[in-house]
């Protein structure tokens, strides 16, 4: 990600699958060594490797690694809002610390809603806390956010992005009748 000012930098590429190679070729009795970035999603990853041979004898491997920061920024918003909704943006931020941290959260909101909050939160070892930013959505289109978080030397921030549709309308019916001896 880039930086988002303040000179932290801003995750920004999440993906689902880390890294795809469907084909790398060995030499008889040698090793492949397979370099790649991570996402910038703070998660776990399993490796697999499945590998075959010319003659039909396969072989299976699989590891694991984690990615995780001292603070942990992630977001907590809904898929996604209509036109004239009211609601909070959330932003969690967990401390991956063993000590209580004064953790300072601003959240900007861009688009077709727009805000600014900063709060500080003690948060305790090994826990989170939310911040919420209220937001009233007018118009359709796209919100765009960007959130950062700082205690100290560590530091994490994030973007997101939310979609913004038109309101379906409610149709409402009645129906009546009468009857007559």
């Amino acid at each position: 990600g880039d930086s988002g000012g303040g000179g932290i930098a801003l995750r920004d590429a999440f993906k689902y699958v880390a890294y795809w190679n469907p084909s790398v070729v060995l030499k008889a009795g040698n090793t492949q060594h397979i370099q790649f970035t991570a996402p910038d999603n703070l998660t776990g990853w399993e490796v697999f490797v499945i590998s075959s041979s010319k003659t039909n004898r396969f072989g299976l491997s699989r590891a694991q690694f984690k990615v995780n920061k001292p603070l942990e920024l992630r977001p907590v918003l809904p898929n996604l809002v209509h036109t004239g909704d009211h609601f909070a943006a959330g932003f969690s931020v967990m401390n991956r610390t063993a000590d209580p941290q004064n953790i300072t959260v601003t959240a900007r909101a861009s688009g077709v809603a727009t805000g600014e909050i900063t709060q500080t939160l003690n948060v305790l070892p090994y826990s989170r806390a939310v911040v919420n930013l209220p937001l009233t959505v007018k118009n359709i289109g796209n919100i765009a956010f960007a959130v950062t978080a700082q205690a100290g030397n560590e530091s994490d921030g994030l973007r997101a992005n939310l979609p913004v549709v038109l309101e379906k309308k409610k149709k409402k019916y009645a129906t009546f009748g009468s009857s007559v001896d």
